[in-house]
Formats: structure tokens, sequence, C-alpha cells
């Protein structure tokens, strides 16, 4: 069994039984109505109707999120990032445990050639560097394995948007 975050527990305890997850899903459904984000949005949808679920059901919801990411959907591609950023802000320490495989996912998703994508990525990745930052400071050489080859990668723009995400966890 799990242990919740007192970020989590907090939550509970107020009675904040819903989360910027499902509030996420639910804009996001208004917005895309492509057949992939349909497709993730039945998957998920009847396990994140409350924090509870969210929590209980973390591992399923990761792997939804990957799997549909890993199909490098162009049309799904910015509602899913966005749900991936939130997710980390509803579990933070809680989605650590997921940390390195999401982290592995992202960044064999930046595409040199389309930096647009590659800026989308990023940006992820600087939220969940927010909400996941207590447990990657603990655990620096995760993300500094990964972003030593980007931080040297040929492409300027790419360096800067690693730069730029990375900074926030050594500035801390």
């Amino acid at each position: 069994r799990s242990r919740l975050t007192s970020a989590c527990l907090s939550l509970l305890s107020q009675g904040i039984h819903s989360s910027f997850f499902k509030q996420e899903l639910e804009r996001w459904t208004e917005l895309d109505v492509s057949t992939p984000f349909a497709a993730v949005f039945d998957e998920v949808w009847p396990l994140v109707q409350s924090m509870a679920q969210l929590l209980h059901h973390k591992d399923e919801v990761v792997g939804a999120l990957l799997r549909a990411l890993v199909e490098k959907n162009d049309v799904a591609f910015k509602p899913l990032l966005a749900l991936l950023a939130v997710l980390g802000r509803d579990l933070r320490g809680e989605l650590f445990p997921h940390f390195r495989r999401i982290l592995d996912h992202l960044v064999g998703l930046i595409d040199p050639l389309k930096p647009a994508r590659t800026g989308e990525v990023f940006r992820t990745l600087s939220h969940l560097f927010k909400y996941l930052a207590p447990q990657l400071l603990a655990n620096l050489d995760v993300v500094r394995g990964y972003y030593g080859p980007l931080l040297g990668h040929e492409r300027g723009y790419v360096r800067e948007f690693a730069a730029q995400s990375f900074s926030f966890l050594l500035r801390k």
C-alpha cells in the first residue's frame, strides 16, 4: 500500500474530492474531439471521478497517457501533455515512482525538426519539475542523465529549452 503525501491527505481531509486532472480532462473533451483523445478519455474517465480514485488508479492513468503519447499522435499531443502536467500537480510525490518512465517517454518525443512540439514537451517537463521538485532534488542524477545529451544537442533551441527547464531545479 502506498503512502499518501501530506498534500494529498490535506486535500482529502478538507473535503476536496475533485482533481485538477478531472477538470483538465473535461476541458479538453470540449476542445479536442479527435479519435485518439476520445480513446484516452474513455479509458481514464471512469478512473478519475474523485481524488481518491485518481490516487488509487494512478498506475493505469499514467500508463494510458504514456501509451497514447508513444503513438506520436499529433492531433492529441498537446492535450495529452497538458493532462500529464496536471497529473503531476494533483499527485506530486505520489507520481515520483513513475517519473523515470515518464521522463524516458517525454525525452523520446523530442523532435528537433518540430520546434513547437519540442517546446510543448519541455513545458510539460518544467511543470513536472515544479511539482516533483523535493523528490527530484533528492535524486538529481535521474534527471541529469537525461539532460546531459539535451544540453549538448546540435539544435540551439533544444539546448535552450533544456537549460530553461533544468535551471528551475538547479536554482532550488
